[in-house]
């Protein structure tokens, strides 16, 4: 099997399914827009949740390595923040609020898969709070530990019903990152932040 085909539908699938939803797209809707028969599809994947599963995989990936490659590229953590909130409201624009929620629904093995990887994730954030508090930019009264666990918590309130069915992932994004990052920040911090905010506004 030629990887490169498997490669190109795995990364179609993957714009449509964010864009419209995983059970909005059906194998045969993929085949169209590839421009191939849903046998050659089928030649790479055994069903759906399997083609699923790797654009799910792959997504994580492409997140990863945009993480690694602002975080050091950043002078400190809270820009490397900031930097990925302008980079996440981007991919909030452009994803359906099904997409989510499908994987809720319909994927729970892969929603599992993200939940068992909270842990390791929070400690890595501990991490970079605790140097936000090393630089002046966190309030040190703050527990970094705690802090992690409430970061990582934020991404479950996409999933609350109330919230999508009045709003748009965009605006559901942007209001948590910056009440959340706002609100644990020292002077220095929400100096750092109002600057970033202005430029974007100016933008």
């Amino acid at each position: 099997m030629n990887s490169e085909v498997k490669d190109k539908i795995i990364e179609r699938a993957s714009v449509l399914f964010t864009e419209n939803g995983i059970k909005g797209i059906t194998m045969d809707d993929l085949a169209q827009y590839m421009g191939m028969s849903k046998r050659t599809i089928y030649e790479y994947f055994s069903d759906k949740k399997e083609l699923v599963n790797e654009c799910i995989l792959y997504l994580e990936q492409q997140r990863e390595e945009k993480v690694k490659e602002i975080f050091d590229s950043s002078e400190n953590m809270f820009e490397a923040l900031l930097k990925m909130y302008q980079e996440s409201l981007v991919d909030m624009q452009k994803m359906n609020k099904n997409f989510i929620d499908d994987i809720k629904k319909y994927f729970p093995e892969i929603d599992q898969r993200h939940i068992q990887k909270k842990e390791e994730k929070m400690k890595i954030t501990a991490r970079f709070f605790k140097q936000g508090v090393e630089l002046g930019l966190i309030r040190k009264e703050l527990n970094v530990e705690v802090l992690s666990v409430l970061a990582g918590e934020l991404p479950s309130l996409f999933g609350n019903s109330i919230l999508l069915s009045k709003f748009s992932l965009f605006e559901i994004y942007k209001t948590l990152f910056i009440s959340f990052l706002r609100g644990i920040a020292t002077n220095k911090g929400l100096s750092i932040i109002d600057t970033f905010i202005q430029k974007e506004i100016e933008y």
